[in-house]
């Protein structure tokens, strides 16, 4: 049988992997690489903070950036959590993703910039994308595209 992601030769035993050599092509064939920013950008399920799910380790939930992390890097210590480089919650580019402590991930995400009333009717004005706000900001690619869809900031 031939890999739905490589076309590479394997063997299929029973249903696992569903057409896919490895756990890893089976990730990402739901990947879309964002060439702007180099990030993996997960094509599948996504929850309402803009994460991916993957089934993974016999759970149809698992967060796509911690697979991915598990998969192309190294299992994840108990009790640490999976932090973005990129703010990209979508992103699952082990290049993009670190292993760090919860304090530690909210911190950096409390260094993120807050924007000024200037600032979001810019955005909005201008018409960018979700990805030059980010850019532009330093903001996280779900709080660009709150921004733009008006979910956040609605009194501006």
């Amino acid at each position: 049988m031939k890999c739905k992601h490589c076309n590479k030769n394997f063997n299929k035993i029973g249903n696992i992997n569903a057409g896919f050599c490895s756990e890893k092509c089976r990730l990402d064939h739901k990947v879309i690489l964002n060439e702007e920013t180099g990030c993996h950008e997960w094509n599948g399920s996504i929850n309402n903070c803009g994460y991916g799910y993957f089934r993974y380790n016999d759970r149809s939930n698992y967060l796509a950036h911690r697979a991915s992390y598990e998969i192309n890097v190294d299992a994840i210590p108990d009790g640490m959590v999976i932090n973005h480089k990129c703010h990209n919650h979508k992103c699952v580019n082990p290049d993009h993703l670190e292993v760090t402590t919860q304090t530690e991930n909210l911190k950096h995400k409390k260094e993120q910039k807050r924007l000024t009333i200037n600032q979001i009717k810019h955005i909005r004005e201008f018409g960018y994308s979700a990805h030059e706000v980010v850019d532009m900001f330093n903001i996280l690619l779900i709080t660009a595209q709150r921004i733009l869809d008006k979910r956040t900031y609605k009194h501006i």
